[in-house]
């Protein structure tokens, strides 16, 4: 064709033809063989009761900044008008620090939140589980069995 267009170009035929941005949500990526084991998994729960889920306890670690998200953060504003205070991301130099915590959550209720520093290894998993997950777990038992 030999043409060049520009990008604003192509944003407004975009937009014209009723397509709209958008920032892409994320998921996991899940493989095949994951796939098929969480479908097993599930089958093999399917007839579970309430008094079985009653002795499950779900775990999981995330990190948490000082300073909100990592994520895009958007905002909206009247045109030709001056940003206020709202509409500005405030930020520190080198992210402002974050921390990696490690909870869990069963039926009687959330466990102790642990601060497991910066990224969760092998060992420390092993020493939360055996440490702080125990505590919860006597937390419950102290909570609901009297």
């Amino acid at each position: 064709m030999g043409k060049s267009v520009s990008v604003d170009t192509v944003r407004r035929a975009l937009k014209n033809a009723g397509l709209v941005s958008f920032v892409k949500p994320k998921k996991p990526l899940i493989n095949e063989r994951n796939r098929m084991r969480r479908l097993q998994w599930a089958r093999q729960h399917i007839d579970w009761t309430v008094n079985d889920w009653m002795n499950v306890i779900w775990s999981d670690e995330t990190k948490v900044n000082r300073f909100g998200s990592d994520g895009k953060s958007y905002a909206w504003k009247v045109p030709g008008k001056p940003l206020k205070k709202h509409q500005v991301r405030e930020t520190v130099k080198h992210g402002g620090g974050c921390i990696m915590v490690w909870s869990c959550i069963s039926w009687y209720g959330p466990g102790y939140i642990v601060d497991v520093g910066k990224c969760m290894t092998k060992d420390i998993y092993l020493e939360v589980l055996q440490d702080d997950l125990m505590k919860s777990l006597a937390w419950y038992m102290v909570l609901y069995n009297g």
